[in-house]
């Protein structure tokens, strides 16, 4: 397992950049996923899925290889805030009578 964390640019992008090789080990990208973990932002700070944020999405393509670096560009990940969450309306949640 490997943690990072990063900030979006101007149109919600992530940049995942990671070196070839973490603890030792080759880095297998396509055995990675990436996925939102926590928000630093109080007010914001409900996970949604949108792009696969809460569930993940796979690192198929690095934009870039360069010596022991690998590049990685991801689709916006999103929070919300309480106000705007959507409750659970799974069958589980349902009344039954």
């Amino acid at each position: 397992m490997y943690y990072t964390s990063d900030t979006t640019d101007e149109r919600g992008e992530y940049e995942l950049k990671v070196n070839k090789f973490v603890y030792g080990k080759k880095l297998e990208a396509k055995l990675c996923s990436v996925r939102l973990v926590s928000s630093p932002d109080y007010a914001c700070n409900i996970l949604t899925d949108f792009g696969g944020g809460s569930t993940g999405v796979n690192l198929i393509r690095p934009t870039s290889i360069y010596r022991d670096t690998i590049k990685f560009v991801l689709n916006p990940f999103y929070y919300t805030t309480p106000m705007c969450d959507k409750p659970d309306t799974s069958d589980a949640q349902q009344p039954r009578y």
